[in-house]
């Protein structure tokens, strides 16, 4: 159904009008999400991704943990880093990037490798409800660097978001009730094994377009979320998409036209 509304202007107004497709009240439900405070573990080929989309909704507050420096290997789908940034810490780089394309949005960063809750403690304090969102990108140590994201996000009233990558698929999810948080602590702490395991390890090979297609997956969701909007039913689940089959539906074929023995 096509929905029509007065003209908008400004940053927000492209945003406002694709809200107005969900909600009459677009304008409060993007007021909400952009007094959202999230936290980005991992500024990867996944948390560059989630980062631009959360600065580009307008989130106002921004918490990012990420122990590396800015590699050759990156620039092949990390855009938020450039050759001139090479042996950069990648948390100084996230924050020169957001001051240039979203300079209303607050960050917070820490340069570190996160193993546990510990980790985080001072960056996510638990004294009250300073955080909406944790969202954790980061692919090492398997299963300890989603549970110490998930602690931090129980501790700090937070819903818990995860990504990852494998050969052939991508997985996502976003937890945000109590039940699902102690079915997923389980899961990961089943996962710390699989860090031993000969096949199982970080995904040498990267390409920029699942990186994209998986966090558009998930940035949904947390869009959803933050903005109060309705899901879409993959909520408190681990979501799987596949890159190695088809990923999409045939809604015309436009081969139709062809003789049997031109058609692909």
């Amino acid at each position: 159904q096509l929905v029509t509304a007065p003209p908008r202007k400004g940053r927000d107004a492209a945003t406002l009008a694709y809200l107005a497709a969900y909600t009459s009240e677009p304008e409060t439900a993007l007021r909400v999400a952009q007094a959202a405070t999230v936290a980005v573990i991992g500024l990867g080929g996944l948390g560059c991704e989630v980062i631009r989309h959360l600065a580009a909704l307008g989130v106002r507050r921004l918490v990012c943990v990420d122990h590396d420096r800015v590699e050759a290997s990156n620039l092949n789908r990390q855009f938020c880093y450039s050759p001139a940034d090479l042996g950069r810490p990648k948390i100084d780089v996230i924050i020169e990037y957001l001051e240039r394309h979203a300079p209303e949005v607050r960050v917070a960063g820490r340069q570190r490798f996160v193993t546990s809750e510990a980790d985080l403690a001072d960056v996510l304090p638990t004294t009250d409800r300073n955080c909406d969102l944790v969202v954790c990108c980061a692919d090492q140590p398997i299963g300890r660097v989603e549970l110490a994201c998930l602690g931090a996000a129980r501790a700090s009233h937070a819903a818990f978001a995860f990504v990852a990558m494998h050969i052939g698929r991508g997985y996502w999810g976003l937890i945000v009730s109590d039940g699902a948080m102690r079915g997923a602590e389980d899961f990961f702490n089943s996962a710390c094994e699989l860090d031993a395991c000969a096949d199982v390890g970080t995904v040498q090979g990267a390409a920029s377009w699942e990186n994209s297609l998986l966090a558009a997956h998930l940035c949904d969701a947390i869009v959803r979320r933050l903005t109060n909007l309705p899901s879409r039913g993959f909520l408190n689940r681990m979501n799987s998409v596949e890159f190695s089959g088809p990923n999409s539906r045939v809604v015309v074929d436009f081969r139709r036209d062809l003789s049997a023995g031109a058609r692909a």
